[in-house]
């Protein structure tokens, strides 16, 4: 008897013209390339957090497939289409008995994935930020999981976390590994219970939302110029209807996993730029932790089902890896406090940007934390009114407050932070620094400045584009360069002074800063 697999290798079987065809193989899924079309059938297999053992549950899971993914990349997913069987024939369409259904999607250039781009140093710090900007407003429009709904219950989330160790654990074949697992299990366990609480709030103020699930580099494509996250999780909403930091800390992981610190910081210092969810944080690296063991599981299974030795060996050392990214979470880098200090157009937030893709730093700009008080977007401009208010004193007070309070929250949960804003004032520095003192952090004080005509060449220029969130003009320069005094002599000792009109000092400058931090926690 012919199998569906076999059938679909046939060009005859396509209801439009095929010269060659290939297959792509996951754990629960083939997908048969044409040329134009993407055919993707489901394997009837019950793997547990999955089932697609009947025609009916491929049926409705086909549907979902098509609804879900049309919120990300509408263009690439098309219909849900039956596999015919008749007079001993199989097609894609037609009449006779329906024994299968694929969901029909554009096929796009495999060699365009972002995965592959990253293997190959392609990604650009652009294409970071616009996947930045495309997640943010896809958790913003996507429905929240009411309060009486199972989804993102503690003992709910911890269900999978739970399956996650034991498909990782079929594959033990020594003691070494079995250790690690061990060690991550008891780690797992133990923040389990101590994020308990938090679990319970962040369901409460509705980070709890229908997401996409799987989101990493290996379902994102370059189409059209523009970044298209497809292939999200349709078959188990326990796994989709998630908290947003669920879904964010599988890009973060993988980015870190593929060695690209830079990009995984620039992704995260952009999502939080644009939610404000910084509260999040605190279970950034539980969830990292559980997405590296994911990427396990899955590549256990997949180690399971593969015949060939040496794709069986690679799958071996790549779920490997996954654990040793896992194990790297529950061991925190060192960690401290960083402040900029300078007037608008000194540079401050190049160097913090500069910092960022050497450390993996939290970038917290008050430009954005006082446009969001007041209900603004990071680019959205203000009215003369607004403007005047937001740069009150009142204001710059509430600003500085959310600041602290944003610190506060990196350093509780061991994350070094860059708190991007002008410090004109000592009594603002001495907040800051105490809050260092009082989580025992080093704390950094980044002193920028250039000449004169160099700050106001800078402010014009960004006036002129029209894409950054300072609203600050030469005239608002002019009274921070009169307010500015000189840092005392205890700040001294913690400040390194860069000239930004200087590459040689930034550079050095970087250096410093980054010897401090992390001199004071080795010792």
């Amino acid at each position: 008897m012919i199998t569906i697999e076999h059938a679909l290798r046939s060009p005859a079987a396509y209801p439009h013209p095929v010269e060659d065809i290939a297959i792509v193989e996951t754990h629960i899924s083939l997908v048969f390339l044409t040329g134009t079309y993407a055919y993707k059938i489901k394997k009837a297999v019950n793997l547990g957090f999955l089932d697609f053992s009947t025609l009916e549950k491929r049926k409705h899971f086909c549907s979902e497939e098509l609804r879900r993914n049309k919120r990300l990349c509408r263009d690439i997913y098309l219909d849900v289409v039956p596999i015919i069987q008749q007079a001993g024939t199989v097609t894609v369409g037609g009449k006779g008995r329906i024994i299968d259904y694929a969901v029909k999607m554009i096929q796009f250039d495999r060699e365009l994935e972002l995965d592959t781009l990253l293997k190959q140093d392609k990604i650009t710090n652009r294409q970071i930020a616009q996947i930045s900007r495309i997640v943010a407003a896809f958790h913003d429009s996507t429905p929240v999981a009411g309060p009486d709904t199972p989804y993102g219950r503690p003992d709910i989330l911890i269900k999978p976390i739970h399956d996650n160790f034991i498909e990782a654990e079929r594959l033990n074949k020594d003691q070494q590994e079995q250790k690690l697992l061990d060690k991550l299990k008891q780690w797992t366990e133990a923040e389990y219970k101590r994020l308990t609480p938090q679990f319970v709030s962040r369901k409460s103020k509705g980070a709890i939302r229908e997401c996409h699930g799987d989101m990493h580099t290996g379902n994102m494509v370059l189409w059209k110029g523009r970044v298209m996250i497809f292939d999200c999780i349709e078959f188990n909403p326990f796994l989709s209807t998630i908290d947003v930091f669920s879904e964010i800390a599988f890009l973060v992981m993988d980015l870190e996993h593929s060695n690209h610190q830079e990009h995984a910081s620039s992704f995260l210092n952009g999502y939080l730029s644009l939610t404000g969810d910084y509260n999040g944080l605190a279970l950034l690296r539980f969830y990292k932790t559980y997405r590296a063991m994911v990427r396990a599981k899955v590549t256990a299974i997949r180690h399971l089902q593969e015949k060939n030795h040496r794709e069986k060996e690679k799958t071996l050392a790549e779920h490997r890896s996954y654990i040793s990214t896992a194990l790297s979470y529950i061991s925190p880098a060192p960690f401290g406090l960083i402040l900029t200090c300078g007037v608008s157009g000194s540079g401050k937030t190049t160097v913090a940007k500069k910092l960022v893709s050497r450390i993996p730093a939290i970038h917290v700009r008050s430009d954005i934390e006082r446009k969001r008080l007041f209900g603004l977007k990071p680019l959205e401009k203000s009215d003369p009114e607004k403007n005047k208010a937001m740069y009150s004193a009142q204001s710059s007070k509430r600003t500085y407050a959310r600041l602290h309070s944003i610190a506060g929250t990196c350093l509780e949960n061991n994350y070094p932070v860059i708190i991007d804003a002008t410090f004109l004032y000592e009594d603002e520095r001495k907040r800051f620094i105490s809050l260092g003192e009082q989580n025992n952090v080093p704390v950094v004080i980044l002193h920028c400045h250039a000449p004169e005509k160099l700050l106001e060449k800078r402010i014009g220029n960004r006036q002129s584009a029209g894409n950054d969130p300072s609203e600050a003009d030469n005239t608002v320069l002019k009274q921070q360069i009169r307010r500015f005094l000189p840092l005392s002599a205890s700040e001294q000792h913690i400040t390194v002074t860069i000239d930004t009109s200087s590459p040689s000092s930034i550079e050095a400058g970087i250096a410093e800063t980054m010897r401090r931090i992390q001199g004071k926690n080795a010792g």
